[in-house]
């Protein structure tokens, strides 16, 4: 009983490591996008 136990809070913790490094990539990527607009946006202004 306690092995499932174990296992399951295992597999939850890596789940929960593998969503998290997902999410945090995409917000990255989101940043990065945004950053490159806001810069073509000012390039847009200055031109």
């Amino acid at each position: 009983m306690l092995l499932t136990i174990v296992i399951v809070r295992f597999l939850s913790t890596s789940v929960n490591q593998a969503l998290l490094f997902t999410v945090e990539r995409s917000l990255l990527q989101l940043l990065l996008l945004s950053l490159g607009f806001q810069k073509s946006c000012c390039k847009l202004q200055k031109s």
